[in-house]
């Protein structure tokens, strides 16, 4: 399509052409204003498609770019793109360019973005190193858990089946999650698929803290003594997320020494269920702390032995309450079964 600078050069051309050879005057003025008229008509259109035209080139090269960031293509897709990204690049929006947008709508057909790999659904083995009470037994144990994923989320899914099925935390410490085939280190922010993850894979994690009712007693007795005492009580609220004052602590070791001036783990296996965790203390610490005061006086006068026998029948009301919360979310066979197996065994 021609500019109006040179539509106009064409008017005049044509004009003195038509004068020269005509025997009436009028006529080459009426076709100089038809030439005029349609030139006008010209330079509007061309000045009402340039900005969509302009985008249409922006939009295909911004697609085109971040198409680069897809996965899985091939290499002669890959070396396709890179050639017309740098045509396209080098292209400027003119007057000229209607002459191209087929060809360009061709090519930007041509490369148009694959559709994205399909989420598969899978099973890995999660082999769980831990230390756990088992038969009244605190040993080092290795646990096998089948575990459902998506190939294409996050790792971290596994970490949100062991929270809703066996009752972690979600952010439960772990000192390695390795892939057992390569033994390399994962990043739970990748997904199964870039890990290479395939299907019954193994990967292995061995647990910071002992499962269930050890692990709460670990949280309290940082310091390896086998005992914790009031001292302590501060520094484990704390690391559940709470400041507490120390009137606050008074309260929380009152409930829990139950006639004791230091508290083992001995003392401690006959107060809390073994399935409990340590977040789910801490729920069951603010539950009795809200008790009205003439509950609490009455727990405070009771015999040791009565008041370990009440702490025990809070801490499984609750563990049983979180396993039925948990059974309601349940979303496979292999979680129903988790929740109804709390032990590994």
């Amino acid at each position: 399509m021609m500019s109006m600078h040179a539509l106009e050069q064409l008017c005049i051309e044509n004009m003195t052409h038509l004068v020269d050879n005509s025997t009436d005057p009028e006529v080459p003025m009426k076709n100089w204003e038809t030439l005029l008229e349609n030139g006008r008509k010209k330079e509007k259109e061309l000045n009402g498609l340039r900005p969509e035209l302009k985008k249409n080139i922006q939009d295909a090269l911004s697609i085109l770019l971040k198409s680069f960031e897809k996965q899985e293509v091939d290499n002669d897709w890959i070396s396709e793109l890179d050639n017309s990204q740098s045509e396209l690049e080098r292209l400027e929006v003119s007057d000229e360019m209607f002459d191209i947008v087929h060809s360009l709508r061709e090519t930007y057909n041509k490369l148009s973005i694959p559709e994205p790999p399909q989420n598969k659904s899978m099973i890995i083995k999660v082999r769980i190193v831990q230390r756990i009470l088992k038969d009244n037994r605190f040993s080092k144990t290795t646990s096998l858990v089948s575990v459902p994923v998506q190939s294409r989320k996050p790792l971290s899914q596994v970490r949100n089946f062991l929270a809703d099925t066996y009752g972690y935390a979600r952010d439960f410490s772990a000192l390695n999650i390795v892939n057992s085939k390569t033994n390399d280190l994962l990043e739970e922010t990748q997904t199964p698929s870039e890990l290479g993850i395939r299907e019954n894979d193994y990967i292995l994690i061995e647990m910071k803290s002992p499962y269930g009712m050890p692990g709460v007693f670990k949280a309290f007795d940082s310091t390896n003594q086998s005992y914790f005492t009031r001292a302590e009580i501060p520094s484990f609220l704390e690391s559940q997320g709470f400041k507490a004052d120390d009137s606050l602590c008074d309260k929380v070791w009152e409930f829990l020494k139950c006639g004791q001036s230091k508290v083992s783990f001995k003392h401690f296996a006959h107060m809390i269920t073994p399935e409990l965790h340590t977040h789910e203390l801490t729920l069951m610490l603010f539950y009795i702390l809200s008790r009205s005061e003439e509950e609490t006086k009455e727990f405070l006068e009771l015999a040791p032995k009565y008041q370990i026998r009440y702490l025990m029948s809070v801490s499984q009301m609750l563990s049983r309450r979180n396993q039925r919360e948990r059974l309601r979310r349940v979303q496979s066979t292999y979680a129903l079964f988790g929740i109804f197996d709390p032990f590994f065994r």
